[in-house]
């Protein structure tokens, strides 16, 4: 009777633990991380989840010499690189940015969702980049501002 008990207490441990394999994630699987890199603000722009209209934009702040605090606004710009060369679109309409400041934390990831769709329409295929300015702020008008990139294609 012993063993009858323990090969179903088996049975059911091993068919417990197929159904926890097969059961799908909702997570989302990501590939961001902190970069090193050259950069004098330890800064690196990089880019995932890429449609027609919209991408989740990621900056890794890892190092470099900062005198102040990093902040960044609302505001970016998409280039689209024609004949090896970048050339800045323009808008459907113009922009109002919120004045609002990002921080931008040290030694952090950074993210942003942004959907250009209103502000660029639907992207066709091709070579892109997305800019930002980023300012090294010390107070309110003592500041070094840089502008920074993040490549992506639509296939």
């Amino acid at each position: 009777m012993k063993r009858i008990f323990v090969l179903c207490l088996l049975s059911f441990m091993i068919v417990g633990c197929q159904e926890t394999k097969d059961t799908p994630t909702t997570q989302q699987e990501t590939t961001a991380q902190l970069i090193e890199t050259d950069d004098s603000w330890g800064i690196e722009l990089y880019v995932e989840d890429v449609t027609s209209t919209s991408l989740t934009l990621f900056c890794s702040q890892n190092g470099g010499e900062i005198t102040g605090e990093l902040q960044t606004g609302e505001k970016y710009w998409i280039e689209q690189k024609v004949d090896d060369k970048w050339q800045e679109l323009k808008p459907l309409e113009n922009p109002v940015w919120p004045s609002d400041a990002l921080i931008i934390q040290q030694n952090q990831l950074t993210s942003w969702d942004i959907d250009w769709q209103s502000l660029y329409g639907e992207l066709s295929t091709g070579k892109y980049r997305i800019g930002k300015e980023i300012d090294d702020l010390r107070e309110a008008a003592d500041y070094d501002e840089k502008s920074y990139y993040g490549e992506f294609v639509i296939e």
